[in-house]
């Protein structure tokens, strides 16, 4: 009995961490355009844009992360700046 489901791969490697590694983290186009980025065995394929607005979306996510410790940490100091002028 064979097996006949094989396809042919017609990704294109564009850059690979450590060559010859085949479990090294590497990035391909794949035939239709769409980028894929594999980590660990984990492959996700997306097309440009969507890496694009991935990325985009996690910036203004870190962004604003920062804006929000930055208000804790002041609030924090405050607090104990009227701490100290209780004691």
């Amino acid at each position: 009995m064979t097996n006949n489901n094989a396809a042919k791969n017609t990704d294109i490697e564009i850059w690979k961490k450590v060559e010859n590694d085949y479990y090294s983290p590497s990035i391909h186009v794949t035939e239709s355009g769409s980028i894929g980025i594999n980590v660990d065995g984990s492959v996700i394929v997306a097309p440009v844009e969507k890496w694009h607005e991935s990325f985009k979306k996690n910036c203004e996510s870190e962004k604003a992360l920062d804006i929000l410790i930055d208000k804790i940490f002041e609030r924090v100091e405050e607090r104990n700046q009227e701490n100290s002028i209780l004691k």
